[in-house]
């Protein structure tokens, strides 16, 4: 335990005030960093006035009686905590704190919930954050007049900087970097008792701890909480993009991921990034920046290769593409394929170009010092080049050299990249190969040959076929082979195979990943997370990378137009029903509650043990209640998951386009989170997760009575009708109310028997910490 410093030991009183102005400006610069996780509002003003009443009340009676260092803290907090209620009972809520806070907490809850970052701060938002402002600032006051720690108190207040990297995946930024540093080093050189070089030494010990910190925190994956927002499968920390993106399509995300609007209609590709090697079974994407640093407002051709800076007119078409980030988390931008460039953006708009860059071998832009946000807009200028759309004529114009087949590259050429292949081809894929080809001695005819033997109808589209690439280190092709063996699989085994035999019969060939859709009109056009894509691209000199669809279904036929366009997408029951507390405007951070930073700081106050003795245990007191604070709020988050979506799908019921399979998943996800639907590994679960295994599960546990197991089994009906039967076309088109009244009583029926059976700590259980909103939809 360390004692607290004697009256003659401890920092004179102007010393004491000057570290506390420059904890102060720490505070103030941690603060302004916190805006990339909560939107600029009214609680940046009002933390401020919260941190300046506490440090300086704590300094002024530090410095009026230096022996009563632990009561000059907690006058600090007092003259923090009156600042924070006079702010709630200037703001009107603190009658409903008084009279409901569970309400009012959970209000709160659901808007934290329901956004991401940067997340607007209102109503008991702000009061809680303040709060915990608050209660971080009471413990930098607690160690700096307590302890005469104020290098301490700094670094706690540091911590705070780390917060938009660990929640967004951005760093806070230099310059934010630079003033802790620097504010870090002056906190040093104040808390030593004699202003000497020592102190300026241990302010530069300091400042290297802090860099060496930011240095090796390592680069996350953003993390969500807002199902309306998702990250991009490609991302450096991905591991295997095509696998990210087969995980992904799985989900069918109908959350909107961005629109655009097209000065032509047809179908469009928005590429994130193009995969070129293939190694050991994995594809692996094309992520090295172009060597200049050009930016994407920079022009430059899509028809060479590797792409360069050009004022050429493109050989296709050009289109002129706006678009605007919904739900997109991706450090890739989603870009038309084969974009020529992006039109410059003004310096107050949110989207900077300039800090996209282009790819070294492709059209695709990436960023290390951004992620796409929510209303990030910006216009593309781009020439597609689609395999369906060429123009016969400008096909025939090209020389021979252009279009024919490489059987012996150039180890030197940039072709020789696109046409390499592991050792150990089977001669499965080989033999197709030629007989997809039929002969053919160009690249496009080729490419069409095998787009059309990939959909002559002997291959079907089956999302759930397995794919689990570089599985067998021995043998890169495993996954083809078996695909080719049953002929079902998705969009990633056919892009994929594709690929691997366009090049065994010396086609350049790449797989890209992006978006598939289809502007229909001169309209904003949504595009949904379940839009996902992979398809294979065949490079043809002069002209540049054309663009081939052998999926036989997915996002990829609809864009073409083989299959009637979907409904009006910017509607689906997810999409459309998110919560009415947050605006269609920030977030997303990607992690945990936003809060969550704090319990660091909250964690770390003090490491100090006595309270009546040392100074420093009030810190860790205070310190306590502030991580019990931020514990609260992540332990209930699960509980307002689950409100906020069984709220969404009994909207859902009465006014989406599928009332029967929200009320079954509601149905369901309620005896999951009762502990009757036990998954598999369990003595008493069911033998299959299908509709009439769950149905048997649930009437041989007793869970469900006889009128009871006869709603459910009139709701699995209609849900299978809904999904596979013609009944569907008509829910989409609008039910009538009486049928999705007898829905939701059917689903209000089975929902009571259930929790009948249940005893009452598995309803406690249920509704505080329910099952089905910790694991993955």
């Amino acid at each position: 335990m360390t004692a607290a410093p004697d009256a003659t030991e401890r920092l004179p009183a102007a010393r004491l005030c000057a570290a506390g102005g420059l904890l102060l400006l720490l505070w103030v610069i941690a603060l302004g960093s916190l805006t990339r996780v909560f939107a600029w509002g009214a609680w940046w003003p009002s933390a401020v006035a919260i941190v300046g009443v506490t440090i300086a009340t704590a300094c002024a009676l530090r410095a009026r009686a230096p022996r009563r260092g632990l009561r000059a803290g907690l006058g600090g907090f007092a003259a923090g905590l009156g600042a924070w209620a006079l702010l709630v009972l200037l703001s009107g809520r603190a009658g409903d704190w008084w009279s409901d806070p569970a309400g009012v907490f959970e209000q709160a809850q659901l808007r934290i919930i329901g956004g991401s970052a940067p997340l607007t701060v209102a109503g008991p938002l702000a009061d809680l954050l303040l709060a915990v402002v608050l209660l971080v600032a009471a413990g930098t006051a607690l160690l700096l007049v307590a302890a005469d720690l104020p290098l301490f108190a700094g670094g706690l207040v540091a911590l705070v900087v780390l917060v938009p990297a660990a929640v967004t995946g951005v760093s806070a930024g230099a310059p934010a970097w630079l003033g802790a540093l620097l504010a870090l080093a002056l906190l040093a050189w104040a808390g030593s008792r004699t202003p000497r070089w020592y102190g300026a030494l241990a302010g530069a010990v300091a400042a290297a701890l802090a860099a060496g910190a930011m240095a090796v925190t390592p680069a996350t994956q953003d993390r969500i909480w807002n199902d309306s927002l998702f990250p991009s499968p490609v991302s450096r920390t991905v591991p295997d993009v095509t696998l990210a993106l087969a995980e992904d399509l799985r989900e069918r995300s109908s959350a909107p991921a961005f629109s655009f609007t097209s000065s032509a209609p047809g179908p469009l590709r928005f590429t994130l990034a193009t995969l070129a090697e293939f190694e050991g079974g994995q594809w692996q994407p094309q992520q090295e920046l172009a060597a200049d640093g050009a930016d994407v407002t920079r022009a430059r051709s899509a028809a060479s290769l590797p792409p360069s800076a050009s004022e050429v007119a493109p050989p296709a078409p050009a289109r002129t593409v706006t678009v605007t980030v919904d739900g997109l988390l991706s450090s890739w931008l989603p870009l038309p394929q084969s974009t020529t460039h992006v039109l410059p953006t003004g310096a107050d708009e949110p989207f900077q170009a300039e800090r996209w860059i282009w790819s070294a071998e492709a059209n695709t832009a990436q960023t290390e010092r951004d992620i796409t946000r929510r209303g990030y807009r910006y216009t593309a200028e781009a020439a597609p080049l689609d395999a369906g759309q060429l123009p016969a004529d400008g096909l025939a114009s090209l020389p021979q050299r252009a279009t024919e087949l490489i059987a012996d590259p150039d180890p030197e050429s940039p072709l020789a990249a696109y046409l390499a292949l592991p050792e150990g081809l089977p001669e499965s894929i080989s033999s197709a190969a030629v007989e997809a080809a039929e002969g053919r001695t160009s690249r496009i005819a080729v490419g069409r040959a095998l787009q059309e033997w990939f959909r002559s109808g002997a291959f079907d589209y089956d999302e759930a076929a397995p794919y689990q690439p570089g599985a067998d280190p021995d043998d890169p092709y495993a996954v083809m082979t078996e695909f080719l063996d049953t002929r079902r699989g998705f969009c990633v085994h056919y892009a994929a195979t594709f690929a691997v035999m366009a090049r065994d019969l010396g086609v350049p060939t790449r797989v890209a990943v992006g978006y598939a859709t289809r502007a229909e009109r001169d309209e904003r056009t949504v595009v949904l997370g379940r839009e996902l894509h992979a398809w294979p691209e065949i490079y043809v000199d002069d002209v540049g990378w054309v663009a081939f669809e052998p999926t036989p279904g997915g996002a990829g036929l609809e864009a073409d137009g083989d299959r009637p366009p979907r409904a009006e997408t910017s509607e689906t029951p997810e999409a459309a029903e998110a919560p009415e507390s947050e605006p269609a405007d920030p977030t997303r951070p990607s992690e945990t509650p936003v809060d969550d930073p704090a319990t660091g700081p909250a964690a770390g106050a003090d490491a100090a043990t006595g309270e009546d003795t040392a100074p420093s245990g009030a810190a860790l007191t205070v310190s306590a209640l502030a991580l019990a604070a931020l514990l609260l709020l992540t332990a209930s988050a699960p509980a307002a998951r689950r409100l906020l979506r069984r709220r969404r799908r009994l909207r859902a019921v009465m006014q989406g386009p599928a009332p029967a399979a929200a009320a079954w998943n509601e149905l369901r996800d309620t005896a999951t989170d009762l502990g009757i639907d036990a998954r598999a590994g369990v003595s008493s679960a069911p033998r299959a997760q299908t509709a009439n295994a769950l149905l048997e599960h649930w009437r041989g546990t007793g869970a469900l009575p006889e009128a009871a197991a006869a709603d459910a089994r009139a709701l699995a009906e209609a849900m299978t009708a809904e999904r596979y039967g013609s009944s569907r076309a008509t829910l989409e088109a609008g039910a009538d109310r009486a049928r999705r009244s007898d829905l939701a009583r059917l689903l209000a029926d089975c929902t009571a028997a259930l929790q009948q059976a249940a005893g009452p700590a598995q309803r406690r259980r249920a509704r505080w910490w329910p099952r089905s909103a910790m694991r993955r939809r």
